[in-house]
């Protein structure tokens, strides 16, 4: 009975843990910068397969523990299921967490090379400036996101070699596409959590306009991610079946999303494609490196 009682203590205790880091958003950050790694170089070693996804795991996770730390106001009315607003967390378990982690991203980035630091750094600090002041900034807030959920496919893509050959250019191309997916996405988020927002003073894009221009914005920048979604194989050596696979996958998703936030800009269909591009974002990577390996 005793051995049940603990084990049921510390699945809560990693079940939480895994919610204030968002653990499928960390590993989504290690795997797509595994992915540039394959991009550019056609393969995979032990390096970039272990080490160089270290950075983004260890950032992300610090940067998510932070966010938690900053908005537990905003949370307790968006999202009070969270491990800090419960209380399944403690703040300064967090706070130790948080530092540990960005310096971990940084030691792990550094052991890459220089270039895989100074990227690294930038992100950290992309970060810090968001979670303390740029989210509270229509639109500024939303891009920073984009740009800081795309880097993990740059990142791969050039900590090891640089831009001193074009091995690059295709996980950059991909990282584009990437930042659509993740600026429709955070505007969509936005207009999910518009109440909680209002409530606690924050200045987003949906109370400075309206929910359902923001849910229409969202839509539109959903058809230019379909339409970036070909640069890729214009602009890399992928095969036909990337093409194929975001012809019958990704693109449709996208057309189908628009469609539905154009027709019906409500919450609940923001709610849904919210989630739903997460899912999208995992199947262009994949169909990217089944591009490389078929090409």
């Amino acid at each position: 009975m005793a051995d049940a009682s603990n084990n049921s203590v510390t699945g809560n205790r990693l079940s939480a843990w895994w919610r204030l880091i968002r653990g499928g958003n960390v590993l989504l950050s290690g795997g797509a910068a595994v992915v540039g790694v394959y991009l550019s170089r056609g393969g995979l070693d032990l390096t970039g397969l272990t080490l160089i996804p270290l950075a983004p795991i260890f950032i992300t996770a610090a940067g998510n523990v932070q966010n938690d730390l900053i908005d537990r106001i905003v949370d307790s009315l968006n999202h009070p299921y969270r491990p800090l607003v419960s209380g399944a967390i403690s703040l300064s378990t967090a706070r130790v967490f948080m530092n540990i982690g960005y310096v971990m991203g940084l030691l792990t980035a550094a052991a890459v090379s220089a270039l895989a630091l100074t990227i690294a750094g930038l992100v950290v600090l992309g970060l810090t400036l968001y979670n303390l002041r740029l989210s509270r900034r229509p639109l500024i807030g939303n891009l920073t996101v984009a740009v800081l959920g795309a880097l993990p496919i740059l990142y791969g893509g050039v900590s090891i070699h640089g831009v001193t050959t074009d091995d690059w250019v295709l996980a950059a191309s991909v990282a584009l596409v990437a930042f659509w997916l993740h600026l429709a996405r955070e505007l969509l988020k936005d207009a999910v959590d518009t109440e909680g927002d209002q409530m606690a003073g924050r200045r987003t894009l949906p109370l400075v306009f309206s929910e359902t221009l923001i849910i229409r914005i969202g839509a539109f920048v959903m058809l230019v991610a379909a339409g970036f979604a070909l640069l890729p194989w214009y602009t890399g050596d992928l095969g036909v079946i990337y093409l194929f696979g975001v012809g019958v996958t990704v693109i449709p998703s996208l057309l189908l999303g628009a469609a539905q936030c154009f027709g019906r800009p409500a919450i609940p269909v923001a709610s849904l494609w919210a989630s739903w591009l997460k899912i999208v974002m995992i199947a262009g990577l994949v169909w990217a490196v089944l591009g490389v390996w078929t090409a």
